[in-house]
């Protein structure tokens, strides 16, 4: 009997060891568990902790980058301003290394190199605020203006009509598109573009000037006289107007008129080439030869 007990009391403790064992061994598995999910959910806070840091760094030197950028753009505009292309272009790219990705910096170098007739490079910045910004409809506009230069009137085209599809109201892209027209001989489009850059605009400047230029090619001379001094209404100093309208009145026979338009556009624009040139026709109409050749030569010296 006593040895019977014995064997079931051993038996019982054996049963009763091996429960707790395997309970103190479950438990120790649910702890070494526990411990590895919490270091797993560290990891991963310490993970995106530093992915923000690192974002927040990158913004920090992207902030810097850009505002480096737009003082160096604030430095090619003021150079632009008094004429100094040359230095707006050096500042202009300064701007692009320091922010690649600043599209205004892009389209105001592209402005510079228009300023120095470097059109192909024109093309390409404003080429690059595009790929920047799809939709830069002003960007387009300007570069139309360089491929017409170049006499890529196809490629001119298309710029403007993008534009125009993009900012349906915008005066400059309609007129521009009136420029194109123009270069390819379509001067009824040409005229209806800028007739409705008008009427989006009325008091558009540049609008009525470029109306004036088809008027002249189609022999209209009082219709553009009409556009110049409308032009010429809205914006007194614009010296391509006076130009212009010495050159309908030129036409017209009217010299002296015409001498007084192109001395005018000398005044607001100096280094006028044309107009010293057209100044000496002038005064070869009017039989003042030497003063003829003085003008001629002042084109020379600019151009």
């Amino acid at each position: 009997m006593t040895l019977k007990i014995k064997h079931l009391l051993v038996v019982t403790l054996a049963f009763g060891c091996g429960v707790v064992v395997l309970s103190a061994f479950l438990c120790g598995c649910g702890a070494r568990d526990d411990d590895a999910d919490s270091e797993a959910r560290v990891a991963e806070a310490d993970r995106k902790l530093a992915e923000n840091i690192a974002a927040h760094k990158k913004k920090v030197a992207r902030e810097l980058a850009r505002g480096k950028a737009k003082g160096e753009c604030m430095m090619g505009d003021t150079y632009h301003k008094i004429g100094l292309y040359d230095k707006a272009v050096a500042a202009y790219k300064k701007a692009v290394a320091s922010s690649p990705d600043y599209v205004e910096a892009h389209a105001a170098l592209g402005r510079a190199y228009a300023a120095l007739e470097q059109w192909d490079d024109a093309v390409a910045a404003y080429k690059n605020a595009i790929a920047i910004k799809p939709d830069y409809a002003e960007a387009y506009v300007k570069m139309s203006g360089a491929l017409v230069k170049l006499e890529r009137h196809a490629a001119a085209l298309a710029a403007c009509k993008k534009a125009v599809a993009l900012q349906p109201e915008s005066a400059e892209a309609r007129t521009s598109l009136g420029v194109v027209y123009d270069a390819l001989g379509r001067y009824p489009d040409a005229l209806a573009a800028h007739a409705m850059a008008i009427a989006i605009k009325q008091n558009y400047a540049r609008a009525y000037n470029n109306l004036s230029v088809t008027y002249h090619k189609l022999g209209r001379h009082a219709d553009a006289a009409a556009a110049l001094k409308n032009a010429l209404r809205f914006k007194p100093r614009y010296a391509e107007a006076h130009y212009n309208m010495g050159v309908v009145q030129g036409e017209l026979g009217k010299y002296n008129e015409a001498y007084v338009s192109y001395m005018k556009a000398i005044a607001f624009k100096p280094d006028y080439a044309e107009a010293h040139y057209h100044i000496g026709v002038n005064y070869n109409q009017l039989e003042h030869h030497s003063k003829a050749v003085d003008s001629y030569a002042k084109a020379v010296a600019i151009d």
